[in-house]
C-alpha cells in the first residue's frame, strides 16, 4: 500500500513536470513565432507608415504546435501616432505605460483567456507589441495531463500488485526465519530451516541460524543430562546420609542433638533442591510425565490448604480460601498438589513480619480455571514479575524471609508443572500485595 502511494505521487510529480517542460518548449515556440511576425511588421511599417484602420485589421493566425494559433497587435507607437487596441480584453495599465517596451515577454491572462505578448522597437524609433492566443498551447498540455490522469490508477494498480508480489518474494524468507526463532524462543530447539542455496543474505541466514540451533540443542542436551545424572547420582548418597544423620540424633543430647538436627534440616533442603532439578531436568526434555486421572482440583486444592493452615497460624498468618466447587481437569494430582504447595510457601516467606494475610482463590475464568494466591508483602517490581519464576533468582533487595530459606526452584516448578499441564503462570504485584496465578484450559489435558 506505502509502495503504491508512493509511486502514484512520483508518477503525479512526474506528469507536473511534464506538463510544465511542455508547456515552456510551447513558449518558446510561441516567443519565435511572435518574433518572426515582429520583424516583419518591422521592416513593413519603416517601409510605410500604417493607418489606423490597417493596425486595427492587423490580425492573422501563425502555426503552433501542428495548430492555428491566433495573434493580433495590441499597441503600436511611432513619432506620428500612439495607438492601442479598443478591444475590451486588453485594457490592462502597463500597455499605456510609457516603459512598456522595456519588458519584453509577458503572459498576461485577460479573464479566463492566456495571452503571450512580445514587445519590440523598430529602427524609426518605432514599438510594436504583438500578442498571441495561447489556447492551443493549453489544450495541447491539458490533453496530456488527462491522458496520464487516466492511465494513473490502472498503472497505480499494477505497481501495487508488483510491488505486493515483490514484497511478499522479499519478506516470506524473514517470515519464516522469524516464525523459526519463536519456534526456539519457546524451547524447540529442532527447527532448522530449509536452504535455497543461492547464495545470498537469506541463505547466509539460514546457515547460521542452522548452525546456532544445532549448537544449542548439543548444548542443552548435555546440561539437561548432567543435570538429571547429577541428581540421580545424588539421591543415593543423601538418603544414606539422611539415614545416618538420623539414626545419629536418636542416641545424641545436648548441644551434639541440636548440631545433628541442623545438619538434618539442611540434608533435606539439599534433598529438596535435588528432586527440583531432577524435576526441572525432566521439564526440559520434554519428558516430565503426567498422569492423565480425572481429578477433582477443588478437593485438592482445599486439602492442600488444610495441610497448610495449622503452620500458618503459627506463623501469624492468617489464611483465606474461597474455592468454588467441583473444578476438575486431567492431570498429576501429585505435581498439582506440589505447585500449589510452593506458591503458598512462597507466600510464607515473603510475607510480612505480623499480621500478614494469604488469600488463595480458585474460580472458573471463561475457557480456563484459575488459581491465584495472594499474600500481603513488598510488592515485586514490574520488571521482575517474569524473572521471578526463573530458577534461582532473587529479587533486588533479597525478599526472602531469614525464617523460611528456599531452593530458588518453588516458582520454577510452578511454571513448569502449569506447562506440562497445558496452562501457564505469571504474576501480578498490587499495591501492597503480590498475586501469583495459575491457569489451566478446562476439559482434557
Amino acid at each position: 500500500m506505502t509502495a503504491a502511494l508512493l509511486s502514484g505521487l512520483v508518477l503525479l510529480i512526474f506528469i507536473i513536470a511534464s506538463a510544465a517542460i511542455v508547456f515552456d518548449n510551447m513558449m518558446e515556440e510561441a516567443d519565435f513565432v511572435l518574433a518572426e511576425r515582429s520583424e516583419t511588421l518591422i521592416t513593413q511599417f519603416d517601409a510605410k507608415a500604417p493607418s489606423t484602420k490597417d493596425l486595427k485589421n492587423d490580425k492573422f493566425s501563425a502555426p503552433l504546435n501542428a495548430e492555428l494559433a491566433e495573434v493580433r497587435l495590441v499597441r503600436y507607437t511611432s513619432p506620428d501616432m500612439d495607438w492601442t487596441t479598443k478591444d475590451s480584453k486588453w485594457k490592462i495599465d502597463w500597455i499605456q505605460d510609457e516603459d512598456w517596451l522595456k519588458k519584453k515577454k509577458r503572459t498576461v491572462w485577460n479573464g479566463l483567456d492566456v495571452w503571450r505578448t512580445y514587445a519590440a522597437k523598430t529602427h524609426g524609433d518605432h514599438g510594436i507589441l504583438l500578442a498571441m492566443d495561447l489556447y492551443e498551447i493549453r489544450r495541447e498540455v491539458w490533453r496530456m495531463c488527462k491522458t496520464f490522469l487516466s492511465a494513473l490508477p490502472l498503472t497505480l494498480l499494477f505497481v501495487g500488485i508488483g510491488g505486493w508480489w515483490t514484497a511478499r518474494r522479499i519478506v516470506k524468507p524473514l517470515d519464516t526465519l522469524a516464525t523459526a526463532m519463536e519456534s526456539v524462543a519457546d524451547g524447540d530447539l529442532t527447527e532448522r530451516l530449509e536452504l535455497t542455496h543461492a547464495r545470498d543474505l537469506i541463505d547466509r541466514l539460514s546457515r547460521i541460524f542452522n548452525e546456532m540451533t544445532r549448537r544449542l540443542q548439543s548444548s542443552f542436551r548435555q546440561a539437561n543430562r548432567f543435570s538429571s545424572d547429577a541428581s540421580h547420582e545424588l539421591r543415593t548418597p543423601l538418603t544414606i546420609l539422611r539415614g545416618q544423620l538420623e539414626q545419629a540424633l536418636q542416641k545424641a543430647e545436648g548441644d551434639h542433638a541440636v548440631e545433628l538436627a541442623g545438619l538434618l534440616d539442611q540434608t533435606e533442603r539439599l534433598r529438596g533442591i535435588i528432586n527440583g532439578l531432577l524435576l526441572l531436568s525432566r521439564s526440559d526434555a520434554g519428558k516430565l510425565a503426567i498422569g492423565s486421572d480425572e481429578l477433582d482440583l477443588s478437593k485438592l486444592a482445599s486439602d492442600v490448604v488444610q495441610d497448610f493452615e495449622s503452620a500458618l497460624s503459627e506463623s501469624g498468618i492468617t489464611v483465606e480460601s474461597d474455592i468454588a466447587p467441583e473444578l476438575k481437569l486431567r492431570g498429576d494430582p501429585g505435581l498439582l498438589r506440589q505447585a500449589l504447595g510452593n506458591l503458598i510457601s512462597n507466600a510464607e516467606k515473603f510475607n510480612l513480619p505480623e499480621n500478614g494475610r494469604i488469600s488463595i482463590k480458585l474460580e472458573e475464568n471463561g475457557d480456563e480455571i484459575w488459581l491465584s494466591v495472594e499474600n500481603t508483602g513488598t510488592p515485586i517490581a514490574p520488571d521482575q514479575t517474569r524473572d521471578v519464576f526463573r530458577r534461582f533468582f532473587r529479587a533486588s533487595g533479597d525478599r526472602e524471609s531469614p525464617k523460611a530459606p528456599g531452593t530458588g526452584l518453588g516458582l520454577s516448578i510452578v511454571e513448569a508443572v502449569a506447562e506440562a499441564h497445558g496452562g501457564r503462570s505469571w504474576c501480578k504485584p498490587l499495591s501492597a500485595t503480590n498475586r501469583f496465578y495459575l491457569a489451566f484450559p478446562k476439559g482434557e489435558v
